[in-house]
C-alpha cells in the first residue's frame, strides 16, 4: 500500500482510501468468493484541481 501511494504521488496521481463502505455489501456487489476479505477500496486518478489541504479534513 505504501509503495503504491508513493509511486502514485511521484506521478502526480492521487490515491483515496474509501472507508465508508460496508465490506459485506461490496463483496456481494462485486460477486467475489466468500473466502475473499475486503482490505481496501481505493480511488486512483489525476485530480481535477489542486488543494493545499485534504478535502475531507
Amino acid at each position: 500500500m505504501q509503495t503504491l501511494w508513493l509511486a502514485a504521488s511521484a506521478e502526480s496521481v492521487v490515491v483515496g482510501w474509501v472507508s465508508t463502505l460496508d465490506p459485506g455489501e461490496v463483496s456481494r456487489i462485486l460477486d467475489v468468493p466468500p473466502s475473499w476479505e475486503l482490505v481496501a477500496y481505493l480511488c486512483i486518478g489525476w485530480p481535477q484541481e489542486e488543494h493545499l489541504d485534504h478535502e475531507l479534513e
